[in-house]
């Protein structure tokens, strides 16, 4: 390979990151309830379009999407962290990375309850009792455990 052939290999790969900064955008969007205006808005219902994925975007909650957005601030941030330079910046970053991270794993309660509890005997009515408790070791930001659904009074059953 030459330098072109790794120009081009850059290229063809930066666009796969685009179409992720894209799809983000828009979930964040979604998410915030504040949507996107201009070209910005034009590229990337574009790009979503291009994709496949306006219609899940457009129609999936704001539970489903923060974990999905999350995974691409992870991987994004991650690439931006190793090749920054500043101390500044990286402090920052590793700041922005560690609530993607922990939002990623808010995803974790409604993965619990549609795959992992049904395999296991008994699991999905003990999680639904009256007082049932998860333990979350190194709970980082808080995320998952804001995420579980709570039982107390004061909630009435809502995310804690």
């Amino acid at each position: 390979m030459d330098i072109e052939g790794l120009r081009t290999m850059v290229a063809r790969h930066a666009t796969s990151a685009n179409a992720s900064v894209a799809l983000g955008l828009a979930m964040e969007a979604r998410i915030s309830g504040t949507p996107l205006e201009g070209s910005v808005a034009r590229r990337t219902g574009a790009v979503l379009a291009e994709l496949g994925a306006s219609d899940v975007v457009a129609s999936a909650g704001v539970i489903e999407l923060t974990p999905v957005l999350a995974s691409i601030r992870v991987d994004l941030l991650s690439g931006g962290k190793l090749l920054s330079r500043s101390s500044e910046s990286v402090e920052a970053l590793e700041a922005c990375l560690r609530q993607a991270f922990g939002d990623v794993s808010s995803g974790f309660p409604a993965l619990l309850k549609r795959l992992i509890a049904p395999q296991l005997a008994g699991l999905p009515e003990r999680l639904a009792a009256s007082g049932a408790a998860f333990l979350d070791i190194g709970v980082g930001v808080g995320a998952l455990s804001a995420s579980a659904p709570c039982r107390c009074r004061c909630c009435d059953n809502g995310p804690a």
